[in-house]
């Protein structure tokens, strides 16, 4: 691969499912170790691993490798070496291990509260025990978001909370023992009601960040983060007169 700074872009192209390892910098042999679990749709016929080099301006693509999900299905598993081509040749191979999940069954809940007033009431999935199976976090009345997301950069799922009865955003990071620590809680404004958050790398770089949407004052709130589990002050842009609802991100004029 040379001098660069790989990641791995992961689709389920027919359900457009996706997911991104952590980038590597400067290794031409990198290792990523990372899992991540998707929720395979009958029209799920192929997995596609984009191998790219990062770049604050634009991400150069190394190579592209495929995985019929049929041998999956077929063995039970998938442990092989998956060869990644670009232009007709191959440029490298990346080890991928992969696994069926049928189990249907949940464990009893832990809780952890979001504060006095916060009531919470949305749900969010995430491999949060690193077991490949799917597991799911449910707010109470009175928290209107919860996303999972990797905001540490330490390997493991933590919770995003917007708490539109406290006027607050609130972190539980995720422990290696499969446990959520204390939060963290960043404030969104006096009587700005967060109503809904979405995540996203918003500086380019591989952190990621968060933005709400404060429907009780008009507004759009980003938090940026610094990636060693803090997080920038808030800055606030104006919606006019409206509302915000819900709110999702993506590169809308292509500016990369």
């Amino acid at each position: 691969m040379g001098e660069s700074d790989p990641f791995v872009e992961i689709h389920l192209p027919n359900s457009r499912q996706q997911e991104w390892t952590n980038v590597v910098q400067d290794n031409r042999n990198p290792v990523w170790n990372q899992i991540f679990t998707f929720n395979v749709q009958p029209e799920d016929d192929l997995i596609i691993f984009y191998v790219q080099d990062y770049d604050i301006r634009k991400n150069d693509m190394i190579g592209t490798g495929t995985v019929e999900l049929k041998n999956v299905f077929d063995d039970g598993k998938f442990d092989e070496w998956v060869t990644i081509h670009a232009d007709g040749s191959s440029t490298g191979d990346i080890y991928v291990v992969m696994s069926i999940q049928n189990d249907t069954t949940f464990s009893s809940p832990i809780q952890y509260p979001t504060g006095n007033g916060s009531t919470p009431y949305m749900t969010a999935v995430g491999d949060f025990n690193k077991d490949h199976a799917v597991d799911i976090a449910v707010t109470n009345f009175g928290t209107n978001s919860i996303v999972s997301a990797n905001f540490n950069n330490d390997r493991y799922v933590d919770l995003a909370v917007a708490n539109y009865g406290t006027d607050n955003f609130v972190i539980f990071f995720g422990n290696k023992n499969y446990t959520f620590a204390n939060q963290i809680t960043i404030p969104t404004g006096h009587g700005s009601r967060p109503h809904s958050t979405t995540v996203g790398s918003f500086t380019n770089d591989v952190n990621l960040d968060t933005a709400v949407a404060n429907y009780g004052s008009n507004e759009i709130v980003v938090i940026l983060n610094n990636g060693n589990g803090t997080f920038a002050n808030r800055v606030n842009y104006s919606t006019g007169s409206a509302s915000p609802y819900s709110i999702g991100d993506g590169d809308f004029n292509q500016g990369n």
